[in-house]
C-alpha cells in the first residue's frame, strides 16, 4: 500500500493491533479450527472482521480469511473491533451486519474474547453461488458463532455442577460420586468457573431489504429499489449466462453499458432526473458544482504538471496553466462552467441549461426519497464505478474505498499528495458515526 495513504490515515487507521502471545495464539487457533493455515507473524493488525493486511501480504493472498470470496469468515479477537473499518468485504452490507450483530452480542463477545476468539460463519442457504444470477435470491444471511471448545466446555461444566448439586445423585456407589467430583474439579482447573459467564451466542439472522454489491464473480450490483430488480455485472463475460428466462422479471447490464444503466435507473425512479430544478430550488447545492470545478481543475493541473505542489499554487495560477495547455483540459470542465453560469447569469438564466452526457454522469445523484442506508449508498457506489476516473476524490473514497486505492496507484505524484491531504481533512469516518438503523442492510 502506498505510504502516502498510510501516513495520511486513509489506509490502516482504525485497525486493532494484535501483539501479545495470547492474542496471536488465540487468532492462530481460530484459523486452524477453520482449516486455514496459522500465521508466523508475532504482531499484526486486524479490521472489523479480523482480516489482517499484514497476514494478507505474508500469504500474498487478500482472500486468505476464508475459503474463497463466497465463503469468507470473521474472527473477533477483541470487542475493540466494533465499528472498525472492513477493508475487503464480500458484500457491501458486511459492515452493517457486523454492527447489528455486535449490538446484540457485545457482552458475550467481550466475555468470550478473554480466553478465545469468536469465529463467525456467514450462511446464506447455498453451498456456493454458481452464477451472478444466484445473488438475486439472497435475502437473508445467518451468522453462526463458534469459539473453539470454550462454549462447549461451559455447557458441560454447568451440566456437571448441576448433577453434582442434585440431592439424589441417582447412585449409591461412592466411586461414581468420586468420579463425578473429579470431573467437576478437572473442568474448573482447565477452564476456571464458567457457570456465570455469558458465553453462548445463538445464530443471528440478518435480513436484506435493499440493494447491495458483492465482490463475487468479479463484482455484481443487485438493485432492488424499483419495480423490477436490476443486475449489473462488472465481469461482462457472465452476460450470456445470466439473461432472464421466460417469466423472470429482472434486467441485466454490463458495467460498460452506461447509457442503458442510467436510463434504467431513471425509469425505476432511482436517480434524480430534474437537476436543473434541483439546483434552482436549492441554491446552497450550487456549492457542489463549485467543488466539482475544483476537482476537475486539480485533476487537469496534475496531469499537466505531475510533480507540482498544487497546494502552493493559487487558483489564478492554476487557471493560467490550463489556459496554456488547452489541449489537455477535459471538455467536461467547460461544460460544467457553462452549466454553472446558467444559474447566476441574467442572460443565460432565461434559457434552460443543457447537460452533456459526460457532465450528467458527474452530477447524477440518487433519488433522495430512497432510504440512505438501504439504497442511496449503493447507487452512489455504482455512480463511481460508471466513471473511468471519478474526479470527486472525496466521494470516491467515501463510497468505494477499494477503487480509490486502486486508482490512487495510477495517479501522478502531485495528485496523490493533494488527494491524500484533501480527503484526510474532509472525510467523516464511518466509525465516528452512530448507526440507528435496525437489523437489515
Amino acid at each position: 500500500m502506498d505510504q502516502i495513504l498510510v501516513d495520511s490515515g486513509l489506509f490502516g487507521e482504525g485497525l486493532v493491533v494484535v501483539d501479545t502471545p495470547k492474542g496471536v495464539g488465540m487468532y492462530n487457533t481460530s484459523l486452524a479450527d477453520m482449516g486455514i493455515e496459522p500465521t508466523k507473524l508475532t504482531k499484526f493488525s486486524v479490521d472489523g472482521i479480523g482480516w489482517s493486511p499484514e497476514i494478507a501480504a505474508e500469504r500474498r493472498n487478500p482472500d486468505y480469511l476464508g475459503h474463497g470470496p463466497e465463503n469468507r469468515v470473521a474472527i473477533l479477537v477483541s470487542p475493540d473491533q466494533d465499528r472498525k473499518p472492513i477493508f475487503l468485504p464480500t458484500f457491501s452490507f458486511t459492515r452493517r451486519l457486523m454492527q447489528n450483530f455486535l449490538v446484540r452480542s457485545m457482552r458475550e463477545v467481550a466475555d468470550i474474547t478473554r480466553d478465545s476468539c469468536v469465529c463467525l460463519q456467514f450462511e446464506n442457504g447455498a453451498l456456493e453461488y454458481e452464477t451472478p444470477k444466484d445473488l438475486l435470491f439472497l435475502d437473508q444471511v445467518t451468522v453462526e458463532v463458534s469459539a473453539g471448545t470454550l462454549i462447549q466446555s461451559a455447557s458441560e461444566q454447568r451440566q456437571l455442577v448441576t448433577s453434582f448439586m442434585t440431592p439424589d445423585l441417582g447412585c449409591a456407589d461412592p466411586n461414581e460420586i468420586h468420579q463425578l467430583c473429579g470431573k467437576v474439579i478437572a473442568s474448573a482447573n482447565a477452564h476456571g468457573d464458567l457457570r456465570q459467564r455469558r458465553l453462548e451466542i445463538p445464530p443471528f439472522k440478518f435480513s436484506l431489504i435493499g440493494s447491495f454489491w458483492s465482490r463475487i464473480f468479479g463484482g455484481v450490483f443487485v438493485l432492488r429499489a424499483g419495480a423490477e430488480t436490476i443486475l449489473i455485472v462488472e465481469d461482462e463475460t457472465w452476460l450470456p449466462k445470466i439473461q432472464p428466462d421466460r417469466g423472470e422479471r429482472y434486467h441485466v447490464y454490463g458495467i460498460t453499458d452506461i447509457d442503458g444503466i442510467i436510463h434504467r435507473l431513471i425509469k425505476e425512479d432511482m436517480l434524480k432526473t430534474d437537476l436543473n430544478k434541483y439546483y434552482r430550488e436549492n441554491p446552497a447545492a450550487l456549492a457542489e458544482l463549485d467543488e466539482l470545478e475544483r476537482y476537475l481543475t486539480v485533476d487537469a493541473v496534475c496531469r499537466i504538471a505531475p510533480d507540482c505542489d498544487i497546494s502552493t499554487m493559487s487558483f489564478t495560477k492554476q487557471k493560467g496553466l490550463l489556459a496554456a495547455h488547452r489541449d489537455k483540459v477535459p471538455s467536461v470542465l467547460s461544460d460544467l462552467l457553462k452549466f454553472r453560469r446558467s444559474f447566476t447569469s441574467e442572460v443565460m438564466g432565461k434559457t434552460e441549461p443543457r447537460t452533456t452526457e459526460a457532465l450528467g454522469l458527474l452530477i447524477a445523484r440518487p433519488n433522495e426519497s430512497l432510504d440512505v442506508n438501504h439504497y442511496q449508498r449503493i447507487i452512489w457506489m455504482l455512480l463511481q464505478r460508471l466513471q473511468k476516473d471519478p474526479p470527486n476524490v472525496l466521494k470516491l473514497y467515501t463510497h468505494d474505498k477499494e477503487r480509490f486505492f486502486a486508482l490512487f496507484d495510477t495517479w501522478s505524484p502531485a495528485k496523490k499528495r493533494w488527494a491524500a491531504r484533501y480527503v484526510s481533512a474532509n472525510y467523516l469516518r464511518e466509525m465516528d458515526k452512530r448507526d440507528t438503523q435496525g437489523g437489515s442492510s
